[in-house]
C-alpha cells in the first residue's frame, strides 16, 4: 500500500496563543531577581544565600557535565582505537549493550536484505569545494556502495547545472544513487530553510527509489512490495547533515552495528557529538564551538533532550510521523529542523522516541565571515536562530503534545522541564543572573536599609565558585586538546588557549545576552522572525583545506568487535 506525501499542508491551524510567551515571562522573572528580591526580602542573609545557591547550581550542573563529557570522550577514543587514521577498527563495546538480543554484527540478517542509507544534504549557496569535501567523506565510507546521497538544492541555488555536472563527474558512480532535488520557492505555508528543503528532498528521493510513490508505515512493520523495488523500507536509514560535514569513514557501518541493539529501532534517533575544529576562528567563535560538543556529550545526549544538526534515524520513523498525522518527514513551516524533528517524533510515538548516542566524532565548520564585522554578525545570527527555533519548538510542544494528549502527561512534563532548563536557564539566563546576582544585591540591600548586606562569607564564596567555573572551562579546553589529537588537527598553542580561557566567561555572557534579545524579538514580532537565514560558508575553505582535513587520512580496515 502506497500513498503520495504532499509538499506542505494546504491549511495551517489557526494559532490563538503564542505559548513561547511563557518562556519570556519566566525569563524576565529569573533575570530581574537581583533587582526586586533585595527589596522584597525581610533580611539580607536569605537574599545573598539565594544568589549564591543559584551560582552553585550552575557550577554543579557544569561539573556534572564535565564528568559525563569526559566519560563520553573516553568511549569515543576507545571506539576509534585512539586515532582518526585508524578509525575503521570499531570497538562496539562503546555502544549501549543492555538490549542485545540478536546478532550485533551484521548489516543484514541471515536471509534478509542489506541496509541502505539515505543522506540528505541541503545546499543553498555553499561553495562547491566545501560540498565536495562533505561528499568525499561519504565516498570514503566503508559501505559507500549502499549510500544514497540526495543533494537538496533550492530553486535559487546559483550554478545548479554546473554543480551537478562536477559532482557527477567525480562521484557519479561511487554511491548506490546520487540524486538531485530542486526545492521550489514560494510554496504555501513553508518557511525557507533546512526543514522545507529536506522535506522536499526526501520526498523526491523516495519517489525516485520507489518509482513515483512512497511506502506507507504499518503498525506491524510490514510493507507491500513497492513497484518491484529491491530496497526494504525497514532497512533504510535517513541521515540529515549540513553541507560542511566531515563523517568518520565507519559512521554508517556503526549505525548498522548498533541498530540491532535497540528494541525499537524504528523509534530511535542516533546522535554523535559535533566538533568545530576547522582552523582557528576568532575567540568568541572558537569558545562557542567548544561549548557545543561539550554540552552534547555531557548533557544533551545523555539526558536525551534533543538531536543537533547532523543525526540519523530509520526511514520507518519518518514514515511513522506521516502515518500518525504529523504530515511531513520534516515540518516545512518551521525553521529549526533538528529540535522540531525530535519533538515531532515524540508526539508520533507517544513519547517513546529514543535518542541513542553514537560514540564517534563528527566535524562541522564554524560560523565564518569575510570580515571581522561579518564574522560577529554570523556568530550572533547563529545564536539568535537557535534561540528563536527552540522557543518556537516550545510552542509546538504545548500545541502538539500537551493540548492533544498524545503523550502521557508526566512523560511530557519531564521532557518540558529538561527542555526549558537547557534553553532557558543554561543557554539564556545563567550568565546574566550570575553576573547581576553577585554584583547588585549587596548594593540594593544597603539602599533598602537592611543590615548584614556584606557578610564575611559572601565574597570568598563567590570567588570560590568563580574558581570552580574556570576549572570547568579548563576541563573543556582539555577535552578540545584530546579531540584535536584524536582527529589529527593542528594543536593550539598554550598561550592562545590561556587567552581564550580567560575570555570564556565573557563569551558565555555575550551568548546569553544575544539569546535574551532573540527571545524579546520573537515575543514582539512573532512569526516574522522565525526565518532561516543561511549561514555564510564562503570562508570555510580558507580555514581548512582537504589536505588538512582528518577525513583525508582515513583507512578502511575490517571492523573488529571487542
Amino acid at each position: 500500500m502506497v500513498k503520495d506525501i504532499p509538499a506542505s499542508n494546504t491549511q495551517m491551524p489557526r494559532l490563538v496563543l503564542r505559548y513561547y510567551l511563557i518562556l519570556t515571562i519566566f525569563l524576565w522573572i529569573i533575570v530581574t531577581l537581583p533587582f526586586w528580591v533585595p527589596f522584597a526580602a525581610s533580611s539580607s542573609t536569605p537574599v545573598l544565600a539565594l544568589f549564591v545557591a543559584l551560582y552553585a547550581h550552575q557550577v554543579a550542573v557544569w561539573l556534572w557535565m564535565c564528568l559525563r563529557a569526559w566519560i563520553y570522550l573516553n568511549r569515543i577514543i576507545k571506539t576509534m582505537g585512539g586515532k582518526w587514521s585508524e578509525n575503521a577498527g570499531i570497538a562496539m563495546d562503546g555502544c549501549e549493550v543492555e538490549n542485545v538480543g540478536v546478532d550485533d554484527g551484521a548489516s543484514k540478517s541471515a536471509d534478509g536484505p542489506e541496509m541502505y542509507h539515505i543522506v540528505v544534504l541541503p545546499v543553498y549557496q555553499e561553495p562547491l569545494d566545501v560540498i565536495e569535501m562533505t561528499i568525499q567523506t561519504l565516498a570514503e565510507q566503508t559501505v559507500h556502495e549502499r549510500i544514497i546521497v540526495v543533494l537538496g538544492m533550492e530553486e535559487k541555488t546559483p550554478a545548479r547545472e554546473s554543480m551537478e555536472h562536477a559532482l557527477n563527474k567525480t562521484h557519479g558512480t561511487v554511491f548506490y544513487k546520487l540524486i538531485y532535488s530542486v526545492h521550489p520557492s514560494g510554496l504555501p505555508n513553508e518557511v525557507p530553510g533546512k526543514c522545507s528543503n529536506e522535506n522536499w528532498a526526501l520526498k523526491v528521493a523516495l519517489e525516485e527509489l520507489y518509482e513515483g510513490q512512497v511506502p506507507q508505515f504499518h503498525a506491524e512493520h510490514m510493507y507491500q512490495s513497492v513497484s518491484g523495488s529491491m530496497l526494504d523500507p525497514t532497512m533504510i536509514t535517513v541521515t540529515s547533515c549540513d553541507a560542511d560535514t566531515i563523517f568518520p569513514s565507519m559512521y554508517f557501518e556503526y549505525l548498522e552495528r548498533d541498530r540491532p541493539r535497540s528494541k525499537c529501532p524504528h523509534q530511535c534517533i542516533w546522535q554523535a557529538p559535533i566538533f568545530y575544529t576547522w582552523g582557528m576562528p576568532p575567540f568568541y567563535v572558537r569558545v562557542t564551538g567548544l561549548f557545543r560538543p561539550f554540552m552534547q556529550m555531557g548533557w544533551i545526549i545523555p539526558h536525551k533532550i534533543q538531536n543537533n544538526g547532523i543525526y540519523s534515524c530509520m526511514l520507518e520513523l519518518c514514515l511513522l510521523k506521516v502515518a500518525n498525522g504529523c504530515g511531513f518527514f520534516f515540518e516545512p513551516s518551521y525553521q529549526m529542523e533538528d529540535v522540531h524533528f525530535m519533538v515531532d517524533c515524540q508526539i508520533a510515538t507517544g513519547g517513546h522516541t529514543e535518542l541513542r548516542p553514537i560514540y564517534l566524532p563528527l566535524i562541522a565548520g564554524p560560523t565564518c565571515g569575510a570580515t571581522t564585522w561579518m564574522q560577529i554578525q554570523e556568530w550572533a545570527k547563529q545564536a539568535q536562530r537557535w534561540t528563536i527555533g527552540a522557543a518556537e519548538t516550545f510552542h509546538y510542544i504545548i500545541v502538539g503534545g500537551l493540548l492533544t494528549n498524545r503523550i502521557r502527561f508526566f512523560v511530557l512534563l519531564r521532557y518540558i522541564i529538561k527542555f526549558v532548563h537547557l534553553h532557558l536557564v543554561i543557554l539564556n539566563a545563567s550568565g546574566i543572573v550570575v553576573l547581576l546576582g553577585t554584583s547588585f544585591p549587596p548594593w540594593f540591600l544597603e539602599l533598602s536599609g537592611k543590615t548584614g548586606y556584606d557578610p564575611p562569607w559572601f565574597i570568598p564564596t563567590v570567588l570560590g565558585l568563580t574558581g570552580g567555573s574556570y576549572l570547568i572551562f579548563f576541563i573543556m579546553f582539555l577535552v578540545d586538546a584530546r579531540i584535536r589529537r584524536l582527529l589529527g588537527s593542528k594543536a593550539v598553542s598554550i598561550w592562545v588557549n590561556l587567552w581564550h580561557l580567560l575570555l570564556t566567561p565573557f563569551v558565555v555572557l555575550g551568548y546569553n545576552l544575544v539569546s535574551f534579545w532573540a527571545i524579546q524579538a520573537l515575543s514582539v514580532q512573532g512569526k516574522k522572525v522565525c526565518i532561516h537565514i543561511p549561514a555564510f560558508k564562503g570562508s570555510l575553505a580558507k580555514l581548512a583545506s582537504l589536505d588538512e582535513a582528518p577525513a583525508d587520512r582515513t583507512s578502511t580496515e575490517e571492523i573488529s568487535i571487542i
